[in-house]
């Protein structure tokens, strides 16, 4: 008959491809989904023309209204604030934004292709 052994007989330990995972198996998927998320974040919000917005993001300890006064000196209009107090959109025509922002405190500033007001707590479109 065939080699296939009777369905009785249960799985066999030792066989690698009938174990169950175990917490510890699924820690290299875990720490590729950790790590690849932000990554596919950041390129889904600078992919294609930033038509004037950008993400701005400033220290962690920054609070909503120095994100929001660090953007206006910058000679830009606020557009919205992000779900953490430290992240914002920002509008800005002149190409030299992401300077001067950098030079009124922000850490990064990233332009946008779209509207990325996701998780907004709010704002208005400035300037």
């Amino acid at each position: 008959m065939s080699d296939l052994p009777h369905p009785s007989a249960g799985f066999q330990t030792g066989n690698k491809a009938t174990e169950r995972p175990t917490l510890a198996s699924l820690w290299p998927a875990v720490a590729v989904a950790l790590l690849g998320l932000p990554v596919l974040v950041l390129l889904a919000l600078t992919l294609g023309e930033g038509r004037g917005q950008y993400v701005v993001i400033a220290a962690p300890w920054t609070d909503r209204a120095g994100v929001a006064d660090g953007i206006h000196r910058a000679g830009a209009g606020l557009v919205a604030s992000g779900f953490l107090p430290n992240i914002a959109v920002a509008w800005s025509e002149d190409g030299d934004f992401p300077a001067a922002a950098r030079a009124q405190g922000a850490w990064l500033v990233l332009p946008t292709a779209g509207f990325a007001g996701c998780g907004s707590a709010g704002g208005g479109r400035g300037r």
